[in-house]
């Protein structure tokens, strides 16, 4: 499965991304090896917790909530 993610650098040279589809879903890393390999690991995680919701939460709701 293909993930697409937004990468910007920030001031002190560390790379960060967000996730797009998955509200809430973000991660950095020194180089974008290391950042590819967060992303990853972001997106698993974050589809883990919807895994956990009760029938009928939105997700992106808690995403605002929880940012």
């Amino acid at each position: 499965m293909k993930i697409e993610y937004i990468v910007e650098k920030d001031e002190t040279g560390i790379y960060c991304a967000s996730v797009p589809a998955l509200p809430g879903c973000f991660t950095d890393g020194r180089t974008l090896a290391e950042l590819a390999d967060n992303v990853r690991e972001a997106v698993q995680a974050v589809l883990e917790s919807y895994a956990t919701l009760p029938p009928g939460a939105d997700p992106k709701a808690l995403a605002r909530v929880f940012p």
